[in-house]
């Protein structure tokens, strides 16, 4: 229920608890208890989501199939050198992150097996399908209400088919 907060503006904040299992009483021993606060616009939440979502469907993580099933996006990361590969990604569920490198950072990974989107894909996979399918009929996509998509120019900002400029995409909220 969280991204689904936060594809309204909402985030969680707080919530942290922690208790002492290996103690006689289990006794608590860290509580932080956590409020929702409005922390962006409905519209701007929305916005950054179907732009993450392009990440997964067009972009560096094109890889990951989990979209097939479930809404994805996320963003991903690399460092100079190709030190480390870093993936956050979400869908109205859950999300995971996952990095990829050595502690001395003085090695690049170079190619692997797996890389990390696949491991990420093949995880959510998993929790998706045995999680989410078995208690739903139809699995929740992420929202665009109140979102306009349009094309227009690069060169001139002017709607598409006005000009012959190379072609941009754009998302804003509606009226």
């Amino acid at each position: 229920a969280v991204l689904e907060d936060l594809q309204d503006g909402v985030a969680e904040v707080g919530d942290h608890q922690a208790d002492d299992e290996g103690g006689e009483d289990g006794e608590n021993i860290l509580e932080n208890s956590s409020e929702e606060r409005q922390i962006m616009r409905p519209e701007t939440a929305r916005i950054m989501t179907q732009l993450l979502a392009k990440v997964v469907d067009e972009g560096t993580a094109h890889s990951i199939t989990l979209g097939e099933l479930v809404d994805t996006a996320g963003k991903s990361g690399t460092s100079g050198g190709d030190k480390d590969r870093l993936f956050v990604g979400f869908t109205p569920y859950y999300t995971a992150g996952i990095w990829c490198g050595y502690p001395t950072k003085k090695q690049p990974i170079g190619a692997v097996e797996k890389t990390h989107f696949a491991v990420w894909n093949e995880v959510m996979q998993k929790i998706h399908n045995e999680c989410v399918r078995e208690e739903e009929d139809s699995l929740k996509g992420f929202s665009t209400q109140n979102l306009v998509e349009c094309e227009y120019c690069r060169d001139s900002g002017q709607p598409v088919p006005s000009t012959v400029g190379e072609i941009m995409q754009a998302i804003y909220a509606g009226l």
